[in-house]
């Protein structure tokens, strides 16, 4: 009898799964409210804050903004989860509450948390899975990016490999989706932007984005704006982290040599296009057969 009550409480969780992430509109404001519980903070950031919790025993995470002055930059990374909903490429988003003094959402929770954790959560494969597991979520990045760019969009949020990292959640089946789109501006018909109102600093930057005056203090109105192909500069060093430090992982490294390097051109135009990294890397995986789907 214990055993039966077992399956029959799986079933009814299958369920209550199935049905929350196949709801067009998914949980509003009343059920976010009633029904999920929250566990214990993750993270807190400026924009957000992020707790895990529960909603009926499934795993959630619920954000909300961090503070009254960061409800703009909530609402838009919401508005950019909604939109690119269809698309693959983003969390998955179980449910929000556009009310703007109670303005929460609730993602699915992925177990495996950030691209931070990659290396540690790789301890558990063989090597020949971790390698073909790293190059899985390399094209999963590149397309990330390739998708945004089609959509205009810059990744803003991404002053150095960790904070860019950080962005990416790895699904449970281990693919790559992109997490943080609260700093998402467009350059759509060419416009420029630039990513916040500070100072940014290091080589992780591109160098359109750094204070091109050492003879003066850093004045915000002077800085000139850039595109996406900040994107393409940082390419290498997302890259260099997801291939890992294996001998394969070397060998494709060397033979991208060239493509980091027209990644680094000083001139932004000069650099490919996200679409091109993307092919270049699989002809490279191809030409050295690599067994991946990609």
């Amino acid at each position: 009898m214990a055993c039966v009550q077992k399956w029959l409480n799986l079933i009814l969780v299958l369920y209550i799964f199935i049905n929350l992430f196949n709801t067009t509109d998914g949980l509003q404001c009343q059920d976010i409210e009633n029904d999920v519980q929250i566990n214990e903070e993750i993270t807190s950031g400026r924009v957000k804050g992020l707790y895990s919790g529960f909603y009926k025993d499934i795993p959630v995470v619920l954000s909300y903004p961090a503070d009254l002055e960061m409800r703009d930059d909530f609402k838009h990374g919401l508005q950019m989860l909604i939109d690119f909903q269809e698309s693959g490429f983003v969390t998955e988003l179980v449910g929000y509450c556009l009310d703007i003094k109670n303005l929460k959402m609730v993602t699915k929770y992925y177990k495996h948390g950030s691209l931070v954790n990659l290396d540690k959560i790789l301890e558990e494969f063989t090597s020949e899975e971790a390698w073909n597991k790293r190059l899985q979520l390399a094209v999963d990045y590149l397309s990330i990016i390739e998708f945004l760019h089609e959509k205009s969009r810059v990744m803003c949020d991404s002053s150095d490999l960790t904070k860019t990292l950080s962005q990416y959640l790895i699904t449970d089946d281990f693919r790559l989706v992109v997490n943080d789109l609260d700093a998402l501006p467009s350059v759509l018909n060419n416009q420029m932007i630039k990513c916040g109102h500070r100072q940014l600093f290091g080589e992780f930057v591109a160098p359109e984005q750094l204070w091109p005056h050492d003879d003066r203090p850093f004045l915000d109105e002077e800085m000139i704006g850039y595109d996406e192909k900040t994107d393409i500069w940082k390419m290498p060093n997302v890259l260099l982290f997801l291939l890992g430090r294996s001998a394969l992982a070397t060998r494709t490294k060397v033979l991208l040599f060239e493509l980091f390097g027209q990644c680094k051109n000083i001139e932004p135009a000069k650099r490919p296009s996200a679409k091109e990294v993307k092919q270049k890397l699989k002809d490279v995986l191809e030409g050295i057969r690599l067994k991946i789907e990609l």
